[in-house]
């Protein structure tokens, strides 16, 4: 079990912090928060750290500073100036944390990039971004590129992260930043609005998107959650479990909460649904997040026979919950209170965000407050900073609250453009309102329920049916692993619903089956004409399925 007797600031460090949180840059923050926590873990780790110098398996808040700067003081020496672009691709793992930060620290520009992109799609983000310097794992190289520094022309330098055993023409990292020296100071930024990150859409429905975030957008979670802790106000003796990807916005602007709030992680480098459950009953962390996928992945691996009490609050993100899931997960994380007399499920705080918006648009509150209607996933509020409306897409007018509309947004965390593609900010960005291109209503409390994305939507013979709806039916079916609902051409009704599902192992279900199971709880005009079984849902970086390439898988077979 880990060690929860962390060192407490003291109250002059939290003073100092609360007066260098209002001028907080994305360059700067580890310095501040190695200010406020000093030797308090921020990481634990599932594997021993790539760079020499620091204790293997834990990584205080003075460790992280101290390797921002190295390999700050690296990256400057090899010709990264301010402003260049450099992208960070690898697995899961602590170290692109590292590069990330060392990246900011001199007020260059990193851009988190998915470890399983192929080298053409590599590549397409290096030149969109006009990026001259990928920072990879040694894995990365071998398994995406075999090893062949050719096959990234866009990058002149390589640099790998976790082994100085490298091909000709890379540069290897560890043993740099064991001897760089770490009194490098951080970048001075003075404007806000300067860019300080860029995340790459999924690319679901094309060619990823390059959004801008700016520095006031970067850091918004840092300076709120900073504040909280400076006061006080920061829960003591608790541990998050990091299975995120920390390249995805999400897992990012996750990893970056718990830094502000001082919460330790146990950074997991894969995911790995009985590991996991593992590692829950071990080291008891109280705090997970993960995608809807992941807890299902939980639930096939035994998680309603586990002791997953320690967990005293669920968060989910990055697609559309539906409420059986969270309820099933709040009662088996059930512990009892006062003396053992009262039982208390855990609470679960789902989240609602996107690429554009840094991750940071709306929460629920931890407990259900309103139950959403057919296909719908409660969303929440806004958050503080985040303005939202319901509009009529066509005319940009407001729709009556209980209506559905497409939901808009403006704020300090939201991009500013696409990178180098004015044609779609233009389509994106109006009047300064980001068109999500999620359909939403507002409902109970003024609370935003989900109801699909509006490209998701299937149009048949003059009804809107949402693809949620038809996959949240299809995931109640207990052989069903995961869904994916799309709309095929007809020559009469326009389009038809047609579904793709994978099984849980060991499932024997037929597709014949699994239709009869959304007939029997959809509408006709609803329930998918077809189901087809694949052996693999293709998925996105964050779990999601990737509705263009289910779309071609499926349409061949169109009648």
């Amino acid at each position: 079990m880990i060690d929860r007797d962390e060192p407490s600031p003291s109250l002059a460090a939290r003073r100092r912090a609360l007066g260098r949180l209002r001028s907080l840059t994305y360059c700067d923050f580890t310095d501040v928060f190695a200010d406020l926590y000093g030797d308090r873990t921020v990481f634990h780790l599932d594997r021993d750290l790539a760079f020499a110098g620091f204790t293997p398996r834990r990584v205080s808040y003075r460790d992280l500073q101290r390797g921002v700067a190295r390999i700050g003081r690296v990256l400057a020496g090899l010709g990264v100036a301010p402003g260049d672009r450099v992208g960070v691709m690898a697995l899961n793992r602590v170290e692109a944390v590292f590069c990330n930060f060392g990246v900011a620290r001199i007020g260059a520009v990193p851009i988190p990039m998915n470890f399983m992109l192929r080298a053409p799609e590599c590549q397409y983000v290096l030149d969109n971004a006009g990026a001259e310097v990928l920072i990879v794992d040694s894995t990365t190289l071998t398994q995406n590129f075999g090893g062949d520094l050719s096959q990234v022309p866009a990058a002149k330098t390589v640099v790998i992260m976790d082994s100085d055993d490298v091909p000709q023409g890379a540069v290897g990292l560890p043993g740099r930043v064991a001897t760089a020296d770490e009194s490098m100071s951080a970048y001075h930024r003075v404007d806000r609005a300067e860019v300080a990150t860029i995340f790459y859409t999924s690319g679901t429905t094309g060619r990823p998107k390059g959004a801008v975030l700016s520095d006031a957008a970067t850091t918004v979670s840092l300076r709120r959650m900073g504040r909280v802790s400076a006061l006080g106000l920061s829960p003591p003796h608790q541990l998050a479990l990091l299975v995120m990807p920390v390249a995805h916005s999400g897992g990012y602007q996750n990893m970056l909460m718990y830094i502000a709030l001082g919460v330790p992680m146990q950074f997991v480098s894969r995911f790995d649904a009985a590991g996991i459950l593992d590692t829950i009953e071990t080291d008891r962390p109280t705090f997970f997040v993960g995608s809807p996928a992941m807890y299902r992945l939980l639930e096939e691996a035994g998680a309603a026979e586990r002791d997953l009490s320690s967990v005293w609050l669920w968060g989910g993100g990055s697609d559309a919950f539906d409420a059986a899931l969270v309820k099933r997960f709040r009662r088996y994380a059930r512990k009892r209170v006062l003396g053992g007399r009262v039982p208390l499920d855990a609470f679960f705080v789902r989240g609602y965000g996107m690429t554009e918006a840094n991750s940071y648009v709306a929460i629920t509150p931890p407990f259900e407050v309103a139950e959403p209607g057919d296909g719908e996933s409660c969303i929440g509020w806004t958050l503080p900073g985040v303005h939202g409306r319901v509009v009529d897409p066509d005319s940009g007018e407001p729709v009556a609250r209980g209506e559905v509309g497409e939901l808009w947004l403006r704020g300090v965390s939201l991009m500013t453009r696409y990178w180098a593609d004015p044609e779609r900010t233009a389509d994106s960005l109006v009047d300064g309102w980001y068109r999500t291109g999620d359909w939403v209503r507002r409902g109970k409390w003024g609370m935003l329920f989900f109801v699909d994305r509006a490209k998701d939507v299937i149009k048949t013979g003059g009804y809107k049916v949402g693809s949620a709806e038809i996959e949240t039916v299809l995931h109640e079916h207990p052989d069903v692993e995961h869904a994916a609902a799309v709309g095929l051409p007809h020559t009469t009704k326009g389009q038809i619903p047609v579904a793709a599902v994978t099984l849980v192992d060991g499932a024997l279900a037929t597709a014949e089956d699994v239709l009869e199971w959304a007939r029997e709880r959809l509408a006709p005009y609803k329930a998918p004409r077809r189901i087809h079984i694949l052996d693999d849902m293709p998925l996105t970086f964050s779990m999601k399925p990737k509705k263009d390439a289910v779309r071609k898988m499926v349409e061949g077979e169109q009648p």
